[in-house]
């Protein structure tokens, strides 16, 4: 249960995150239910060597199989519409799950210049290039700040009433809170960080996390945390969500990729492949 100054805190650093991040609208001509047919997951933006765009799972970018558009949320507890034509992004397969372990997955949606203009005046994006020089060579441990993760529970999602030109008007509602970090495993290629989330008295966790597929990980270091003031320090962008295990003895675990993933592998793939 956390006390109204760990209620700042996590609203603060969530804030803050909410800056990179972003749910994707899938937008096509065949939608029905605009809950269920729209709405796909989530993404953090990035930038590699001057190439800009959405880090994302792998399931999820294969949503957007043309013809379709592509929605950005920008504007949070805004009513608005943002579209990219199919034709103005392209889905890179960083890495292509295997069809029983379910892992890697991992891709990378490319944005043009003329759209990203656009996003920059309500996002940011996180220069993989530059933050790999200070997340590979010393990283936290697991035990070390605080971790966060960024989505969009789909089960919460909503229909809004017309506002102006907007009709039917979708709600999204982006949660940022905190998990444990219980596990970190390392193979040749990737890392995955497994997250536990709590349920019961005093939780207000989303019975599903179905929608936070792709949301972003992120690694806290916060100054004086165990003091009336704590303050965070450093925003570190850490992993990727794709996998929400059941509910077993009120505690649920998300499947993260890590830092290596992103920094190494997504990077070093995205900057050959995805130009």
């Amino acid at each position: 249960m956390t006390t109204s100054d760990d209620q700042h805190l996590i609203e603060e650093i969530g804030q803050r995150i909410d800056l990179y991040s972003t749910a994707l609208m899938r937008i096509n001509s065949q939608v029905v239910n605009p809950l269920t047919d729209v709405f796909i997951g989530c993404g953090t933006f990035v930038q590699i060597d001057g190439q800009f765009g959405i880090l994302t799972a792998h399931h999820v970018a294969a949503e957007l199989t043309p013809p379709c558009q592509l929605g950005l949320i920008l504007k949070p507890e805004t009513a608005h519409r943002f579209i990219i034509d199919s034709n103005h992004f392209t889905v890179c397969e960083v890495a292509i799950p295997d069809k029983v372990a379910e892992r890697p997955d991992l891709a990378f949606i490319g944005l043009y210049p003329p759209d990203v203009g656009t996003i920059k005046a309500y996002k940011q994006f996180v220069n993989l290039s530059a933050e790999r020089e200070r997340v590979l060579p010393k990283p936290l441990g697991l035990g070390e700040g605080a971790w966060f993760i960024w989505g969009a529970a789909a089960c919460r999602n909503t229909i809004e009433p017309p506002e102006g030109a907007l009709n039917p008007i979708i709600g999204l509602h982006g949660l940022c809170g905190p998990g444990l970090a219980v596990n970190e495993t390392l193979n040749s290629e990737h890392d995955y960080v497994d997250i536990q989330v709590n349920y019961g008295e005093g939780y207000e966790t989303p019975k599903t996390f179905g929608g936070y597929s792709s949301g972003g990980l992120w690694q806290i270091r916060i100054k004086g945390i165990n003091t009336d003031s704590p303050t965070p320090t450093d925003w570190i962008y850490s992993g990727v969500i794709f996998y929400q295990s059941d509910v077993i003895d009120q505690k649920r675990i998300l499947n993260c990729h890590g830092r290596r993933s992103v920094y190494e592998y997504a990077y070093t793939k995205i900057r050959n492949r995805c130009a």
